[in-house]
């Protein structure tokens, strides 16, 4: 059974849908989860604002009875809190002095300026009348005295009704400078606090139980409401992610499949297909890999007809001749002399040279042309071949100019494969260079490599000649044709000797006029 096939582009549009919905998912659920936690506590640290004036309240207490243990025994001894209900009262009691301080002070300023009967207070969520509040604003330090003027001075009620009621006197909780809770709303959540400092050193905290409870009817209806907000804004996440994806994933999606029918094109054979894809990323050099490759694969297709075309052509020459020959003996035309089987038989040498020399280039392509290395001087090789050159030199009255090195080196070589290219050189210069003309043969070493100047006079080449020289088949037209026996192969197989030995072969313009080949071996193979 064959296995599911998905596009990258789809995988891709998955990918990132499925991310950003797992990413949203989380965010949302987290979101709610501490917006249950946290509301109810950012509530509580927004009530705990107002509460300056008990705070202060609480600082003067600490300072007139020296710990918070006296400050409420004095309150039991003046019979304001019960003693059984103090751990109950006292902070609440507390906060009752508190406001009624901050109201007598308010009530006091609108009076002196003559506006107390037309002003009203909103106090802890409580729309109140001033003048209702005259008989309440009592201190605890003065029973029986209002700190108002001589209006309704009757009795002082125990409880305002109507000013808290937001009931933050049932949730405060008072903690000692340790933390320790002392009195108050017992919980053992861990409530928002204020500081209570005196003279800048904290004397105790003051907590606050959150009003909202999670729980109730009112908060599970605000938190119902804000879920459906945030699956919303979920499901809007999710539709934009979709868009996005979508468009990233077809963004990616006509790239890929260009590249892909490019490569199906070079896998039937054209070579000449090449991709217009203009992206400053991977898949821009992507594209720009396989146009490398498609014109390298063109190239050596074109470089493969171009040999098989001159293989054919070189080996159809001597062929065709000793066709010939054989030819014109069967029929009476020619005799079987000496001469003509001597001509027969060069022809016989020509064509055994050309297979050896394509013999040897198909081996150096696959990396098997034997080498047999040993250490030796690369200079006696060059003077033992320009020796065994000197009749042919003496033909075309070449004159021969050696350049010994400044010192002796031994290289690990081949010395028969080297003997090949020197062989080589020496040939082309003897074929090419005209009568009369000069063959200057010169070496430098430095610390890495062992140079082989080999020059010699006019004709010279073009600096295009010069590039394709090495070329398999390759000759100058103006020099090189087969009448002087040149295949173009020799030097294409000494440029693979050289490079079995990890050194290199270079043409340059000769200072006397016609060609320079450098032959440059490494020293250091030889260490």
């Amino acid at each position: 059974m064959s296995k599911l096939r998905l596009p990258i582009a789809s995988r891709l549009f998955i990918a990132v849908l499925m991310t950003t919905l797992i990413i949203s998912l989380v965010g949302l659920l987290m979101l709610h989860f501490t917006m249950q936690k946290g509301f109810s506590r950012y509530v509580a640290e927004v009530e705990m604002q107002r509460l300056d004036v008990l705070v202060d309240g609480l600082a003067n207490q600490y300072q007139r009875y020296g710990n918070w243990q006296d400050a409420m025994n004095a309150s039991v001894r003046s019979g304001s809190v019960p003693y059984d209900r103090v751990q109950r009262r006292w902070l609440r009691y507390q906060y009752e002095l508190a406001t009624r301080r901050s109201l007598k002070r308010r009530l006091e300023e609108r009076y002196a300026r003559g506006n107390l009967a037309n002003s009203s207070y909103l106090e802890n969520g409580s729309l109140v009348s001033p003048l209702s509040l005259a008989p309440m604003l009592m201190d605890d330090q003065d029973a029986g005295r209002a700190y108002l003027p001589p209006f309704q001075q009757s009795g002082v009620p125990s409880m305002m009704p109507g000013i808290d009621r937001l009931e933050l006197g049932k949730r405060l909780v008072l903690y000692d400078d340790k933390g320790n809770y002392l009195v108050g709303l017992h919980s053992a959540e861990d409530l928002p606090k204020r500081s209570i400092k005196l003279s800048g050193k904290v004397v105790g905290y003051l907590g606050l139980q959150p009003a909202l409870d999670p729980e109730d009817t009112l908060s599970v209806n605000f938190f119902s409401a804000q879920s459906r907000y945030l699956i919303w804004i979920g499901l809007s996440c999710f539709l934009v992610s979709a868009i996005v994806s979508s468009l990233l994933a077809r963004n990616f999606r006509r790239p890929i499949g260009e590249l892909l029918e490019t490569a199906s094109e070079l896998t039937h054979g054209n070579y000449q297909q090449h991709i217009e894809i203009r992206r400053n990323d991977e898949l821009g050099d992507l594209a720009q890999a396989i146009n490398q490759l498609s014109t390298i694969l063109y190239q050596h297709e074109q470089s493969r007809r171009q040999w098989v075309a001159d293989t054919s052509h070189e080996l159809r020459t001597p062929i065709s001749v000793l066709q010939a020959q054989i030819e014109a003996m069967l029929d009476g035309v020619r005799e079987a002399t000496p001469a003509h089987l001597q001509a027969m038989q060069r022809q016989v040498l020509t064509l055994k040279k050309l297979v050896q020399d394509l013999n040897e280039l198909a081996k150096a392509d696959v990396g098997q042309l034997q080498c047999h290395f040993r250490l030796c001087n690369p200079w006696i090789i060059v003077l033992q071949e320009v020796e065994s050159f000197e009749h042919k030199f003496a033909a075309k009255q070449l004159h021969v100019n050696l350049v010994p090195p400044v010192q002796e080196v031994e290289l690990c070589i081949d010395p028969d494969r080297i003997r090949q290219v020197i062989t080589n050189f020496l040939e082309n210069t003897r074929r090419y260079t005209n009568d009369g003309g000069e063959l200057a043969l010169s070496v430098d070493i430095n610390d890495s490599n062992w140079q082989l100047h080999v020059d010699d006079s006019p004709p010279g080449l073009s600096d295009e000649e010069l590039e394709r020289l090495g070329e398999r088949f390759y000759r100058v037209d103006s020099s090189r044709n087969r009448a002087t026996g040149g295949s173009g192969l020799g030097l294409a197989l000494s440029r693979q000797i050289v490079e079995a030995h990890n050194g290199s072969i270079r043409f340059d313009h000769s200072p006397l006029g016609g060609l320079r080949a450098t032959l440059c071996l490494p020293i250091s193979s030889s260490q």
